[in-house]
């Protein structure tokens, strides 16, 4: 027994507090985890067989913009490429008329832009569509009347009735008079009001300013309104007048035979002094706050009151008949084809004569703008004139009428009258004819009409200069220029560069791109060179790093020599510095360049980075779509997909340049091929016959052949179709060409027939898969193709079981039905499903692309790909590619085999489930949409012990992985974050 020992109450009370402190931290522990856990709600689900499902056809991955391995944007010079799509709006044997506004793009081509260009017209009969003319542009003239229309009257108009003059009263508005004293106002194509001036004699001329009008009869009565509508006559009768105008002060000046003139106002209305003329006086004009009067044996009066006239001398002894005057100035014109054109200086009138070179007799003259006008000449012809009435040229159109005066209505439209007095209206045109003409029928309205123009002339490359500028940058930008030419060692062209003086360009380099690429400091550069002078020599170095590196050397003169040399790049860079590719010529002479590649060490001449490879191989994707291969595009030149790895150059079309850097289809294959994906390519809406069958022959033909022997100069030998079990073939209109439901199905069963008429089909058939991508708007696909797609994009988040069904909503009701294939188990396919952030505090979550991405595969949906960010405002860059390349590799592992029926045992609003399997295994996706972490519950018909478990955060880096021990164990899946379960040889 112890003696001595005394308890110490304080060591009781410090033990008792650190055992109270302990568990208040233990609790405060637990409080944490249950709030990290949530409210404790358990998500289950059931997972069961679906025996009569059939085998997904998978997933992949949409590849709209590849990495080109060359950094340089524009190093092979092609030839600039312009590409136009027209519908007709009439024609006749070898012309259609197509919209002036369209075929000019709205000022951008001018006359004979297209001369040389190749033409395909398409046409839509009853059968089908069909290939109409393949032929080359003659003649391409914009702003031509025409196939006119009448103006229909009012129906109690006399039979009888007749037009005999009118007059721009304002933009789109025309008065015109005509028999028994009536005036009508019209607007286009439409009677806005008809009145009449009382007088029983017909209306010979009328004239408007503003709500004033005036108006004169065959009897010389003259008529004055204050609004167009009501009428009071002032003067008359006075049978030599034949012609009137008035002022926007509401003067009136009227002319007629033997020289005479009536000038003044309503209440004082006079005949005018004029010893100036006696020849009979055929046309007068307010002018710049005068007055013109016009007539026989080259008589031009001007008057600064409409009172008191003066000849203005010419020398021309001509008939003037007609005048044309605006704020710009006065034309009259003459009937030997004469032009007379007036102006002003220091108040005083002056006139110069123009004679067109064997000009028509014209008329009648309207003017579309300061330098075009169109004739009329007295057999009803019309005649263009794009340089003020110089030179005129015939218009080859048809327009159905025998016109005897016309009017322009400032609003791209003419107003005729013709030889019975009729009105009638024309759009204004352009007129495109053909070097043969159809040799059965004829076109017509609806006729589709494809123009491809190589830049071959001053004209385009006048056109290219501003955007040559954006890539390739100097202070003389005349100095460079392209060279359309087989001695091109790369391609079909080079650049030229005149060096009169030191010649410096750049190029801007994307720093991001060259950061992306760099694995070892080393930049590659390649070129090929030659000159005419042996003293040329060149200057290569990168700007806008922490220090410039740099090589030189001398060309050889007369022969191409290709150059290399490699640029060791320092590690620490400027901050915010552009960096740039300069080149600098010295010695005088003309340097040529081509095909410059400036691209990372390991990427020399390969056609994508080594980083894209990798991440594609990591994906491993069931297919693969190639969206970066443009064929049939409008925007892309015909074949240029079949060029060399960075043979590409410029297109124009709708208003854009276009600049297809990966454009190459062989590299594209075989990138599918090493990473064992089915190829899926698009035929956009511009494909010709010829493209669709050397298509086929590249894919298919023995080498013997010559695209064969193309395919294998690219490196494979085998035809692809023997390397693929499956080729995708979607047929789409991403070019916004078509308009009509009927006319895209058309164009998909064409397509369809044209590559049915290679001689390799039959061998393939079984091979091909044909996906009709086409968005109809009466919701019925008509079209022979085996399958539909559509694309879905989200506008934001999804953040549960609402929005998803919202989303898919839309995505379901534009699915068209298919009378043909009702019993087809996957009647949708999702070729692109995009993802947009909403805002930067609310990016897309990898468990939202995995569970948009599956939601409905199984349903409606036997496959889905997801883009690679191609929709506009979405980024690839940093978390959110590891995200979609995250989510893309869980699909193409997961979406293997037929889909099993999920439901939901309990609410969970924000978890999403897809399970599939084959003979070999299991596979479950869990993805937790919410905020909160969700803890999971699958109960299975199947036995899932043994799982492996990998998770995944929010931005689609794996936590880590785990076995599954128990079919009753919880899953818990982190906010945003994705679980996928895999068993292997569960049977």
């Amino acid at each position: 027994m112890l003696t001595g020992y005394r308890v110490k109450k304080r060591t009781f009370l410090v033990a008792g507090l650190a055992l109270i402190a302990s568990l208040v931290i233990a609790g405060m522990m637990s409080l944490y985890a249950a709030s990290l856990l949530g409210p404790g709600v358990l998500h289950r689900f059931s997972l069961s067989e679906q025996p009569q499902q059939s085998v997904l056809q998978g997933s992949g991955i949409n590849i709209c913009s590849a990495q080109a391995g060359n950094l340089i944007s524009d190093g092979s010079f092609e030839p600039v490429f312009y590409e136009h799509f027209l519908t007709a709006y009439s024609g006749s044997q070898d012309t259609l008329a197509v919209s002036s506004s369209e075929a000019s793009l709205d000022g951008v081509y001018t006359d004979d832009f297209f001369v040389g260009a190749q033409a395909r017209i398409m046409t839509l009969d009853p059968e089908g569509l069909r290939l109409k003319k393949q032929a080359v542009v003659r003649s391409f003239i914009l702003n031509q009347p025409g196939l006119f229309q009448n103006i229909r009257l009012p129906a109690d108009m006399p039979t009888e009735f007749r037009i005999y003059d009118m007059a721009l009263k304002s933009q789109d508005q025309i008065i015109a008079g005509g028999s028994k004293g009536v005036v009508l106002t019209f607007n286009n194509n439409e009677i806005q009001a008809l009145s009449s001036t009382g007088s029983p004699n017909s209306i010979i001329s009328v004239d408007a300013q503003g709500d004033m009008a005036a108006a004169c009869s065959n009897a010389g009565e003259i008529y004055l309104s204050a609004d167009g509508y009501a009428w009071e006559k002032i003067y008359g009768p006075d049978i030599s007048l034949r012609s009137i105008s008035i002022d926007d002060n509401g003067m009136i000046v009227a002319v007629g035979r033997t020289g005479r003139i009536v000038s003044g106002t309503a209440d004082n209305i006079q005949v005018a002094i004029n010893p100036a003329a006696t020849h009979d006086l055929n046309e007068t004009a307010a002018w710049q706050g005068g007055w013109l009067a016009a007539g026989n044996g080259g008589t031009i009066l001007y008057s600064a009151d409409g009172t008191i006239w003066e000849q203005i001398d010419n020398d021309v002894k001509t008939d003037w008949v007609d005048i044309i005057a605006d704020d710009t100035g006065a034309m009259i014109i003459g009937t030997g084809g004469e032009l007379a054109m007036v102006s002003t200086q220091g108040g005083k009138p002056s006139v110069r004569i123009v004679n067109a070179d064997n000009g028509p007799a014209l008329i009648a003259l309207a003017k579309v703008n300061q330098n075009q006008l169109i004739g009329l000449d007295g057999s009803g012809t019309f005649w263009l004139s794009q340089n003020e009435g110089k030179t005129y040229r015939k218009s080859e159109l048809s327009t159905g009428i025998t016109a005897v005066d016309i009017v322009y209505n400032g609003n791209g439209r003419i107003i005729a009258i013709d030889n019975k007095g009729r009105l009638a209206h024309s759009q204004l045109v352009a007129g495109i004819s053909l070097d043969s003409p159809l040799q059965d029928g004829q076109y017509q309205a609806g006729d589709h009409i494809y123009l491809s123009k190589k830049g071959d002339s001053a004209q385009t490359n006048q056109l290219f200069e501003s955007k040559q500028g954006d890539f390739w940058i100097t202070d003389d930008q005349k100095s460079i220029s392209r060279i359309i030419s087989e001695d091109s060692p790369a391609g079909r062209g080079y650049l030229e560069v005149d060096i009169d003086r030191n010649i410096v360009i750049y190029q801007l380099i994307d720093r991001e791109e060259l950061r992306s690429q760099l694995e070892d400091n080393v930049l590659r550069f390649s070129g090929w060179f030659k000159t005419n002078n042996a003293s040329t020599s060149i200057s290569i170095s990168i700007e806008g790093l922490s220090r410039e590196v740099s090589t030189d050397f001398d060309l050889t003169p007369g022969q191409w020599r290709r150059h290399a040399y490699s640029f060791v790049v320092p590690e620490v860079w400027l901050q915010d510095q552009d960096v740039y590719l300069k080149i600098e010529l010295h010695g005088g002479g003309i340097a040529a360049i081509d095909d410059l590649m400036l691209t990372a060490a390991g990427n020399a001449g390969q056609a994508y980075t080594n980083t894209q490879l990798q991440e594609i191989g990591k994906i491993s994707p069931a297919i693969m779509r190639l969206e970066q291969v443009p064929i049939g595009r409008i925007d892309a030149p015909e074949s240029a997909w079949l060029q060399p790895v960075g043979q590409t150059g410029f297109v124009f079309t709708g208003g854009a340049w276009s600049l297809e850097r990966t454009a190459a289809l062989a590299p594209a294959l075989e990138m599918a091929f090493e990473t064992k994906a089915s190829p899926w390519l698009i035929i956009d809406s511009a494909a010709s016959p010829e493209e669709l069958a050397s298509l086929i022959e590249y894919l298919a033909a023995p080498v013997s052949e010559s695209y064969g022997k193309l395919r294998m100069e690219q490196g494979r030998a085998v035809p692809w179709t023997e390397s693929f079990a499956r080729i995708y073939l979607e047929i789409a209109d991403d070019g916004g060409l078509f308009f009509d439901d009927r006319l895209k199905s058309s164009y998909v069963d064409w397509v369809i027939g044209q590559i049915a008429l290679s001689p390799y089909y039959n061998e393939i058939k079984n091979r091909l898969v044909f996906v009709d991508a086409m968005t109809y708007s009466q919701g019925l696909m008509q079209s022979s193709a085996d399958y539909h797609a559509s694309t879905l994009e989200t506008g934001g988040r999804i953040a549960g079981i609402s929005d998803m069904e919202s989303l898919y909503a839309d995505y379901w009701n534009n699915i068209p039905r298919n009378t043909d294939k009702l019993s087809q188990d996957w009647p949708e396919m999702l070729r692109k499903v995009s993802f947009n952030n909403g805002s930067e505090s609310e990016e897309v979550s990898l468990a939202e692309m995995v569970a948009v991405m599956s939601y409905d595969l199984g349903g409606q949906t036997g496959l889905a790909l997801i883009d690679q960010g191609c929709a506009e405002g979405s980024s690839m860059s940093g978390e959110e590619k590891q995200k979609a390349i995250t989510a893309a590799t869980l699909l193409s592992q997961a979406a293997i085999g037929r889909p099993q029926k999920v439901i939901r045992l309990s609410a969970s609003e924000d978890v999403f489930v897809f399970a599939a399997n084959d003979s070999s295994s299991e596979r479950v996706v869990i993805s937790n949409t919410g905020s909160m972490p969700a803890t999971c519950q699958l109960v299975a018909e199947y036995d899932l012990a043994d799982s492996v478990i990998s998770k995944y955060d929010r931005s689609g880096s794996l936590i880590g992985t785990e076995k599954f021990r128990r079919n009753d164990a919880h899953i818990t899946v982190l906010p945003g974050g994705v679980v996928y379960l895999e068993k292997l040889d569960s049977r």
